[in-house]
């Protein structure tokens, strides 16, 4: 269901979150492979009753997200248009392009058509942050998603952590940043900040529309 594998993250790929309509995943999914466009849908297996039947299905892990890869030269404006999509993920003005190293580290816990074993302890852990269930810690340098106010939903960089009252974070926009601060209880932490040589992909960049 993908044509990106973790061997085949490189620098010259611009990821972007795509929002796609209710139960339109794979479809969108397919129609952005057709056009071109390198295509991460990470799922895993589920099961659902029937009567007494039990049917294998498989399920997004993001219900309704899925990543879109963009090379040189590629335009992101006619992603919206495609069958499936509901829209880019946007920040201002600019496409919000997702970090390398959170798709990378995604892909590493699929097989290669993006199959994730949910079962993996890794995985678990990983699920739990991302669903409330075990909190992360707010760091410099880890991902937060804004979980109300004007800006909410929006994946932000955290730059600063005021104890338990207030956390500083980066607002990148079309080549330029700005740092806002906001109530800890404002800002969910998904991802801390990664360990060894900095990622090549933070942050905002500008990407032909």
């Amino acid at each position: 269901m993908t044509d990106a594998t973790a061997s085949g993250l490189g620098p010259d790929l611009t990821w972007v979150a795509v929002h796609t309509e209710a139960r339109r995943e794979w479809l969108a999914a397919e129609q952005l492979r057709g056009a071109g466009y390198a295509v991460f849908l990470p799922h895993f297996a589920g099961v659902v009753s029937h009567g007494r039947r039990k049917i294998g299905v498989l399920r997004p892990l993001f219900g309704r997200y899925l990543f879109a890869g963009l090379r040189a030269g590629q335009a992101v404006g006619p992603i919206s248009r495609m069958m499936g999509v509901s829209a880019v993920v946007y920040s201002g003005e600019a496409p919000l392009t997702v970090p390398g190293y959170v798709v990378g580290g995604l892909m590493m816990r699929c097989d290669s058509k993006g199959r994730m074993d949910v079962a993996d302890p890794a995985v678990v852990r990983a699920l739990a942050r991302v669903r409330g269930a075990q909190r992360v810690k707010a760091e410099e340098g880890g991902l937060a998603v804004i979980s109300r106010g004007p800006l909410r939903d929006l994946l932000v960089e955290i730059a600063e952590v005021d104890g338990s009252a207030a956390v500083t974070v980066w607002l990148r926009d079309a080549g330029t940043a700005n740092q806002v601060r906001l109530s800890a209880s404002a800002v969910l932490p998904i991802l801390p900040a990664p360990r060894g040589p900095a990622p090549m992909a933070l942050g905002m960049r500008r990407i032909a529309g």
